[in-house]
Order: structure tokens, then sequence, then C-alpha cells
């Protein structure tokens, strides 16, 4: 894959942030990005009063920390937490793209060819195996109004050895389906990879708790990161202890020990104060997104997957051309008529296949931007028509 791509993404994102930046301070308003990372403060309110952080208490600020330091009943319990089967072990990092790397790293060193990435999927996957030059494929993953589906054919017609698959599809929160599912078993029992970054997935949703007991299996979970919370946050590599060995080393290699608000974050996940946080969080996510659902019925031709589980969501409209917002001069024409910024599917890692449509952040889905959201969905069905 050629890595302009990638930095031209990337110059996209910068020109874009830049230009929304400058209109802002120029009119004295604020442009709500729509599509972007950062929650409101209305969510803020509502999650932060019962929030109840078990910082560590000791003096030893000053030791490496790595996972096999950490005691197993801590270990067996988050295990327990995620679903993993008796074979599996964990690697404890502190996020998800050092996870990622670790991932990589695993395909590299163990030489598996011919690799599939189901996309959309994060934009750092590609990045990292361009770096390592292993070769691998964008398979885009067909939808059909709500749901999307594993390309079966292609996976087998090119005798793909491994897939890396985004549960739930990359900020979609839609999950797959059952015959998505029974693919993946088949697949695993052939004896070829699945690597599933799964760190936003909803929690009883792991991909684990169907298929930790293959050995060519191999996931990464973020408990915080599907309630959003950013600064305090663990990730997790579940593997066949087979692997212990060469996960535990070569991290120390990538990413050396762990640090205070990861064991926190470890304390907190295990506590009753994250299954608090989890409701709080899914009351609020439900709420914004029965309003989000209402605003369409005013908008008949776009819509958004019903079954989406997680504070973000995808608005689509089938008779929309995919690359209509993907320059600056659109996007900019975008803000200056709406006072607001959406950034389109293709930088999420959409395909031109999967047709044109644009993220939505529940979680900074205040009542600003739901205003914002009428501004943006009237000035696109005006000038697509």
């Amino acid at each position: 894959m050629d890595e302009s791509v990638y930095n031209e993404r990337l110059d996209f994102l910068n020109k874009i942030e830049l230009f929304a930046e400058q209109y802002s301070q120029k009119h004295n308003i604020i442009i709500p990005n729509l599509s972007g990372w950062i929650t409101d403060s209305q969510f803020h309110d509502a999650m932060v009063p019962s929030l109840i952080v078990p910082w560590e208490n000791n003096n030893n600020l000053i030791d490496y920390i790595y996972t096999y330091n950490i005691d197993t009943s801590v270990l067996m319990k988050i295990k327990i937490k995620l679903g993993c089967k008796d074979n599996n072990n964990l690697l404890i990092v502190p996020n998800n793209t050092i996870a990622l790397v670790n991932i990589v790293n695993y395909i590299a060193k163990n030489n598996i060819k011919k690799i599939a990435i189901l996309s959309p999927c994060y934009f750092t996957i590609p990045e990292l195996l361009s770096n390592r030059n292993v070769d691998f494929k964008l398979l885009p993953l067909t939808r059909d109004n709500n749901f999307f589906h594993i390309p079966y054919e292609s996976i087998l017609a090119e005798e793909f050895d491994a897939i890396l698959i985004t549960n739930p599809i990359f900020t979609t929160g839609v999950c797959y389906l059952q015959e998505d599912l029974n693919f993946c078993k088949e697949f695993l029992e052939s004896g070829k990879y699945i690597f599933a970054d799964e760190s936003l997935v909803a929690p009883q949703m792991e991909m684990v708790r169907l298929f930790g007991q293959y050995k060519n299996f191999f996931s990464i979970y973020s408990p915080h990161k599907y309630i959003q919370f950013n600064m305090l946050k663990f990730s997790a590599i579940v593997y066949d202890a087979d692997n212990t060995d060469f996960f535990e080393q070569w991290n120390d290699f990538y990413a050396g020990g762990l640090n205070l608000s990861t064991t926190t974050a470890i304390k907190h996940f295990l506590s009753s104060n994250y299954n608090n946080a989890l409701n709080i969080f899914n009351s609020i996510i439900e709420k914004r997104k029965n309003t989000l659902t209402e605003i369409l019925l005013s908008f008949p031709n776009f819509y958004t997957n019903q079954k989406n589980i997680g504070g973000y969501c995808h608005i689509y409209n089938d008779k929309i051309n995919y690359s209509l917002l993907n320059n600056l001069y659109s996007i900019k024409e975008l803000i200056k008529n709406t006072n607001a910024l959406v950034l389109p599917n293709s930088l999420h890692g959409f395909l031109p296949q999967q047709g044109f449509g644009f993220r939505v952040n529940l979680a900074s889905f205040n009542s600003q931007a739901q205003n914002a959201i009428e501004m943006v969905l009237t000035y696109l069905q005006a000038i697509s028509s």
C-alpha cells in the first residue's frame, strides 16, 4: 500500500482543522466537529460526578511494572470479565496503538503472508504493516443499508492466510451478523489467523467469547475506550498461552513498563464503579441516539445503523456521491454554510464501494450539535439534489 495515501489523509485532516479554527476565530463562533473524538461538557457533567478512581495507594512509584508483575488473581479477573477462555493469556499495555504495534510485530516475526484488512479500519493498522514491509490488501466490507458483511468469496478465492478485523466495524458501533461469525469460525478451523481489534466493543459482545479457544485467534480490548474515557485506560492483548514469552519479551522492546494510569485503570475496570459508569454512558448515548433518529425522520434519504451499540454511528445517503466532501473546497463550503463540521467516511477508512456518509460522535451530540446536524443535513440535501 502506498504510504502517500496516509500522508495525504493526515494532511487533509490538518488543513480541515486549521481552516475550522481560523474561521471560528474570525467570526467569533464555535464550529462543532460532529465527527470528532472529543466529548462535550454535558457528557462530562453526567459522567464525572459519580466517578470513583481507585488510585494506587503505595509508595513505590519508582520501579518498573510489567504484565508478569501483576498479581495472577487480578489478571484472572480481567480474563473473566472479558470472557476469555482457559487457554488465553493477557498482555497489558497502556493503549490500543501499542497493542497494534505488538500484533503487527507478531505478524512480521512469524512471517504470516497474504493479509486481508477488512475495511473500514483504524488507519494505524495499514500504516504499521507498511512500515514492517508486510504485504496486505484492503478488502471493503459490503454494506447493505444497516448491515455490513464480510466478503467471503474474495477472502477464499485469494487464499488469504490472515484477516485483520475491527469489531464493531470501525466507529460504526455495528457488530457482525451470525453468518459472518460462522465464516470466522470456519476460517479459524482451517488453520488461518484472525486478528481482531475490539478496542471499542461493548461489554459482553467480545469475539473472544466465541473464538478464544483457537490458538490462531488474537484480539485487543480497551474497556474504557467504549465509555470514551481516554486518559484513564488500559489495553489488553488476548492470545493463546503458548505465545506468552513472545509477547512479553517483544513488548519490553517496543513499549517498556506500565504507568500509574494503566494500573489504576485496571483497578477501576474491576470495580463496581466501572459498571456504574457503563450504565450512565449507555443511558446518555441511548437518549442521544433517539434524538438523532427523530431528526433523521425529516431527511428521508439519510439514515443510520439502527443496530449500532456505543458512542459512534454513521449517517449515510446512497443518493450522494462518495466523493462529495473529499476535497478541502467542499469542506470549507460546508463550514461556511452551516457553521459546523463533519468528516466524510473516506477519512474513517471507508472505500468508494461503501458509499457516502459521515461519522457522528454521540458523546459530543449536545444541544448545539443537534441543531448543527440539522443544518448539515439541510445543506447536503440541497447541494446534492
